[in-house]
């Protein structure tokens, strides 16, 4: 989590939308700097002593295709990104329900040389969401990972600051193509619909026009909003 004091504004870091590059790039050039942890949520941050003064500062965070993000992840554990899922550096970071799941799709991954549909199709199973349910509706700008750029250039108007540079591109996942849309084949599709859709529809992302699906039912929104309090309860009070 990013704050400036001079500026009066607060970033949310939400994994895997492109954080680490905004980060770097507020603390470098626009007066940012790192309180609690990376991943905080605004309302760890609402509960500290930071909070209580800055509640009134300018709020923004990211978002990302989920479909990209699910690609993403298989990627960063078939390349075991940076050693980061056989060096043990996750230690420390995160909770002992997130490491199991971790070591499970990892150990799936490199064992069975699982290909990103046999991935999907075991792990991917209940309607997604991310913690951006917690708070993001609350924000002044949400900015997409498909556009960093623009987006922070949009929040730095906000701020009436003069943008120094271009974001430069950090934590770039490697071995993988830019077009993520092709790693869902026909076995995938109708999971990828039932798992995303209600998200998409959410965040206004959509499917390819050539898998020619029909849109999101009401079971699946049903199912992803009784999914979501659960989520939301896990997410306040145990992560």
């Amino acid at each position: 989590m990013i704050i400036s004091y001079k500026h009066r504004y607060l970033f949310v870091e939400l994994p895997r939308t492109g954080t680490t590059a905004i980060s770097r790039e507020l603390c470098e050039n626009y007066e940012g700097e790192a309180i609690l942890k990376k991943h905080a949520t605004y309302e760890d941050f609402l509960r500290s002593s930071e909070g209580k003064k800055c509640r009134e500062y300018y709020r923004f965070s990211c978002i990302r295709h989920p479909m990209d993000k699910a690609v993403s992840l298989y990627f960063k554990y078939k390349t075991d990104h940076r050693s980061y899922y056989s060096s043990g550096r996750r230690k420390g970071k995160d909770n002992w329900i997130v490491r199991m799941q971790q070591n499970s799709q990892f150990k799936f991954i490199i064992s069975a040389n699982a290909d990103f549909s046999d991935y999907f199709m075991r792990y991917f199973w209940v309607p997604y969401d991310d913690w951006s349910i917690l708070s993001h509706d609350k924000f002044n700008r949400i900015i997409r990972f498909e556009d960093l750029d623009d987006g922070l250039c949009k929040v730095l108007r906000d701020l009436d600051i003069e943008q120094v540079r271009s974001l430069p591109r950090k934590n770039v996942t490697a071995s993988r193509a830019d077009d993520f849309f092709q790693y869902y084949t026909k076995r995938t599709r109708q999971r990828a619909k039932w798992v995303f859709g209600p998200y998409m529809d959410k965040w206004r992302y959509s499917f390819p026009p050539n898998w020619d699906m029909e849109g999101v039912g009401p079971i699946n929104n049903m199912v992803y909003r009784a999914v979501n309090a659960f989520r939301s309860l896990y997410w306040r009070c145990y992560r």
